[in-house]
């Protein structure tokens, strides 16, 4: 992902939630493979039991996932903002 910190262009923050979008894509396997797991649960100590069993290669997954959202939610809000701006200007 783009270093956030320096001033992105339209186009680099474009690119940026799209690529952010095709990780979350990449990722769905395995998230939807761990919800059917619990689903497959028969009691609530099975999904406790379940739970518990998770790899940390899931969880890399899922913290992954919340910074590829957080990433688009926040370039999604300054492209807003912009488009505002130039909007108010004209």
């Amino acid at each position: 992902m783009a270093d956030i910190n320096r001033e992105m262009t339209r186009e680099e923050m474009e690119a940026e939630i799209r690529a952010c979008k095709a990780l979350l894509n990449e990722s769905d396997h395995e998230i939807i493979q761990t919800l059917e797991g619990i689903c497959d649960c028969t009691s609530a100590t099975g999904i406790i039991s379940f739970l518990k069993s998770i790899t940390d290669d899931v969880k890399e997954i899922i913290v992954k996932r919340r910074s590829y959202r957080q990433t688009i939610i926040n370039l999604e809000a300054q492209l807003n903002s912009e488009t505002a701006t130039q909007d108010a200007e004209v």
